[in-house]
């Protein structure tokens, strides 16, 4: 049986969206593979309550990765760009989780899982010899003035300006690092996928 190690910030057992996504990446993964999970504590008792009742519990290890409150309410108040810096870091921390990990347990695989966003790769795929992947990765596209017609000047500058943002984030720094590291890359949308391929070579 595999060794899998997943970083996945939002992991819940009753949530949809992100959350929820994560839970079922986990407890579908689990159930022909061992994984060991770091996640965020926001939904920790949920979490241990739900696995208990799961086939496949002990194939599943969690790791929790807590940070305060007033950064949880940043997360979701989506406008708030002030997370980023937050989430950075508890990535950074992730990052010595996963070594710590590593030193204990065989690791077959790693799987940065989410946030989505293709913004934040976290820092896993600095971990070497290790087969990393990476996604879903969110979409990289950018967004079409066009759908904006009718809306304030305001608005059209701010995502252009956001469009301008993604398509250099997209191509530069941790992210195209985690992109070449990279041994599979799993997009949500086709146009992700034709943005890496045209813009990484890979």
């Amino acid at each position: 049986m595999l060794n899998i190690l997943i970083n996945a910030y939002a992991v819940s057992p009753t949530w949809g969206s992100e959350p929820g996504v994560g839970w079922n990446w986990i407890i579908n993964i689990a159930k022909s593979c061992n994984v060991f999970v770091i996640t965020e504590a926001e939904w920790k008792e949920d979490i241990l309550k739900a696995v208990e009742r799961l086939p496949q519990k002990e194939n599943i290890h969690f790791y929790f990765n807590p940070v305060p409150q007033e950064v949880r309410n940043m997360c979701w108040n989506q406008g708030d760009w002030r997370f980023y810096n937050h989430y950075r870091r508890w990535q950074q921390k992730a990052l010595i989780i996963a070594k710590e990990i590593i030193t204990q347990n065989h690791i077959d695989v790693i799987h940065q899982l989410n946030m989505i966003g293709f913004r934040e790769p976290g820092y896993l795929w600095q971990i070497k010899d290790i087969p990393f992947v990476w996604g879903p990765i969110g979409n990289m596209a950018p967004i079409p003035i066009s759908y904006l017609n009718g809306s304030p000047l305001k608005d059209k500058l701010k995502i252009s300006v956001k469009n301008i943002i993604s398509y250099y984030q997209a191509r530069t720094g941790r992210v195209k690092k985690a992109i070449r590291r990279a041994d599979k890359l799993i997009t949500v949308l086709e146009s992700s996928a034709d943005i890496i391929q045209r813009s990484h070579n890979v």
